[in-house]
């Protein structure tokens, strides 16, 4: 009997039934079968998730078989990909091709199917979530019927279907909208705590020569420095003002020639 467990190894199963399906008609195929014997069907990806949502009782579907570049639409900025493929290689393909998603979160061992699924965000006031970037993908539903959604075919479906946590069916197929390929420049410097809360909205809505900020994101680190400062001098100085936040402001950059990190679309989620 096959063993399961999630990224954080805190979810484990013994699903009766493990299944690798390699095309869309092999999933329907496991899909019906499960339906003849009564058995329930979970779809799982990287167990990213810390919660038992994905945990596969009777019957597991593992899509990491369909994991390959299906089309790409240079012209309409569309790329239509199989559910499996894990974002790390979709991200090396859409390179390869000059090509980005827009945003992305800080983890990228996810498949696609099930950071969409799950609502993965990314990071940025302007900028959307993964499941708002998908144009349209294929649905395999219990009874073993394949349906293509999307703002112009079964709309109901492709609304509540993006981030549908695997309730609606099997997601074999996505087709993104993407972007040209770019690159990301991070500005960071610390600041006292005292001064970021003061001035968090400016912060946020500044722009610099850079251009406007994509992303912002603060991290409390209270350094060594700070730490051996406090400690000489802790009955004279309030310990708040020996708190200090590293604040990073991210923003897109145009890479023609020269490239400014190894990342064409990394952003930090905060």
């Amino acid at each position: 009997m096959p063993t399961w467990s999630n990224w954080a190894g805190n979810q484990k199963s013994h699903p009766s039934v493990s299944e690798r399906p390699a095309s869309e008609s092999e999933v329907i195929a496991v899909v019906n079968r499960a339906v003849s014997n009564k058995q329930r069907v979970k779809v799982v990806g990287s167990g990213h998730s810390f919660t038992g949502i994905a945990v596969p009782d009777e019957v597991m579907i593992d899509l990491s078989k369909l994991n390959q570049i299906v089309d790409i639409d240079r012209t309409r900025g569309l790329v239509t990909v199989q559910a499996g493929i894990v974002l790390s290689d979709l991200n090396a393909h859409l390179e390869a091709q000059g090509l980005s998603m827009p945003n992305l979160g800080d983890v990228t061992y996810q498949t696609l199917a099930g950071a969409v699924s799950t609502s993965t965000h990314g990071t940025g006031l302007q900028r959307t979530g993964l499941a708002a970037q998908i144009d349209s993908f294929r649905l395999v539903t219990a009874a073993g019927e394949t349906m293509v959604c999307s703002t112009e075919q079964n709309q109901n479906v492709f609304h509540s279907g993006r981030v549908s946590l695997g309730a609606l069916g099997v997601i074999t197929e996505v087709t993104l909208r993407v972007v040209p390929a770019f690159n990301l420049r991070a500005v960071e410097q610390p600041m006292r705590i005292d001064f970021v809360l003061d001035n968090f909205s400016r912060l946020l809505g500044a722009t610099y020569e850079m251009g406007s900020h994509q992303s912002e994101q603060c991290q409390y680190r209270p350094s060594r420095l700070t730490r051996q400062i406090s400690n000489v001098v802790q009955q004279d100085v309030p310990r708040k003002l020996c708190i200090r936040f590293v604040v990073s402001h991210w923003s897109t950059v145009s890479a023609p020639d020269s490239k400014v990190g190894n990342y064409s679309s990394f952003v930090w989620s905060c």
